[in-house]
């Protein structure tokens, strides 16, 4: 196995793990600070796992447009999970 497989199945898992456990905290605990953070941290392993499974993809794309497109797609979806994150740790 790759050393990046094993990097994109751990953050698959990661996503996965906390995505279940906010799901399950949400359902009987409402309004907790603390399961949105860790939602918001599954959401950026999510990111993290997209954007790695799709880089080969862009990779072949013959454009640079498209390879700016996959960056700058990237970039905000990064941005807007950790500015998320530090509004919820204020």
């Amino acid at each position: 196995m790759k050393n990046s497989d094993k990097i994109l199945g751990f953050s698959a898992y990661i996503s996965l793990l906390l995505a279940g456990i906010c799901k399950v905290l949400n359902a009987f605990i409402e309004n907790l600070k603390f399961v949105a953070v860790l939602d918001t941290i599954g959401y950026l392993f999510l990111v993290i796992t997209v954007a790695l499974a799709a880089f080969p993809f862009q990779l072949k794309m013959k454009k640079v447009a498209w390879k700016i497109i996959y960056w700058v797609l990237v970039l905000l979806a990064l941005i807007g999970a950790i500015l998320k994150l530090t509004t919820l740790l204020k």
